[in-house]
Order: C-alpha cells, then sequence, then structure tokens
C-alpha cells in the first residue's frame, strides 16, 4: 500500500497535481535521454571502442532506448499556458 504523500500523487484526479506529474516525467526523461545521447554521441566520436568497452549490446540498448523516450516523452518546452496560472476556486 503507497504512503499517502505519494497516493496522493499517483491516484489524483486533480489537474495542478496531473501537470506537475506530467512536467516531471518530461524533465527526468528529457534529462535521461539526453545522458543517452551524450554517451552514443561520445562512443561515435572516433574508430572503435571508447566508453561502452566493446559492449554492443549495451549501445543497441541505450539507442532503441534513447528514441522511444524522445519520442514518446518528449521534453517540456516553455510555452505562456494555463498551468502556470492559479485555478480559479
Amino acid at each position: 500500500m503507497p504512503s499517502l504523500a505519494s497516493a496522493r500523487w499517483l491516484f489524483s484526479t486533480n489537474a495542478k497535481d496531473i501537470g506537475t506529474l506530467y512536467l516531471m516525467l518530461g524533465l527526468f526523461t528529457g534529462l535521461l535521454g539526453t545522458a543517452f545521447s551524450i554517451l552514443i554521441r561520445l562512443e561515435l566520436s572516433a574508430p572503435g571502442s571508447q566508453f561502452l568497452a566493446g559492449n554492443h549490446q549495451l549501445f543497441n540498448v541505450m539507442t532503441t532506448t534513447h528514441g522511444i523516450m524522445m519520442i514518446r516523452h518528449p521534453p517540456p518546452r516553455p510555452s505562456p499556458n494555463r498551468s502556470l496560472l492559479p485555478l480559479p476556486s
């Protein structure tokens, strides 16, 4: 059974809580996708294996995961929208 604090976030129907969760998911996947992108670029920067020590399966997993994350969960873009404004009560 999740604690009360995590249950509030995981089972919320409040639009502001859902928006905050979506923002946190976007930031997390954006940072993780960026890290994968940097590792992929470092590995391909010169011939041979540089950082992954010849682990080709790990390179394939990182490339696939990076692609899926960037398509399914793009990093949030700054825009003036209603989620930044207080809701009327």
